[in-house]
């Protein structure tokens, strides 16, 4: 009888020994993990893109066109950056305008139509921008094309 609630005990106590300690093993697991990913050498993070334009996933791209696509995003990126710009500049005006003492709902009111005008100009620019995309490409990458998301159309 004795013997059987020492079987018991031992048993019931290896288990606890075992669960107790696992959540331990797998914390300094991630952490070692987590460290050696960015102290690798080898294998250093991957930079950050230079612009937010993504790369174009359409198949059979020719070098021609390759190049027609890098001077057409350059283009763009000439005419988007500078409103983005605006729009940076806009909204640090706004949040002046909102913490400001005396509020002014004629000045937020300006500041915020300004803010919608270069948002929809912005948003025209894209869409010029993608049926020039669109013009580089042969019939059969258009369908591809067409298929991608269109960044610019999300909410």
């Amino acid at each position: 009888m004795k013997t059987g609630n020492l079987k018991i005990s031992l048993i019931l106590l290896v288990i606890w020994f075992t669960l107790s300690g696992s959540h331990l093993f797998a914390q300094t697991d991630m952490k070692d993990k987590k460290e050696t990913k960015h102290k690798d050498k080898h294998n250093p993070p991957p930079p950050p893109p230079l612009f937010d334009v993504p790369p174009l996933n359409v198949p059979d791209l020719t070098p021609e066109q390759h190049e027609k696509l890098k001077a057409a995003d350059l283009k763009h990126l000439e005419i988007i950056s500078p409103l983005k710009a605006q729009i940076v500049e806009k909204k640090a005006k706004l949040v002046v305008l909102l913490i400001d003492k005396t509020f002014d709902s004629k000045q937020v009111n300006s500041v915020v139509d300004e803010i919608g005008k270069l948002k929809t100009e912005i948003l025209k620019q894209q869409i010029i921008h993608d049926q020039e995309l669109r013009g580089i490409l042969t019939p059969a990458q258009k369908i591809y094309f067409d298929a991608l998301p269109k960044p610019f159309l999300r909410p």
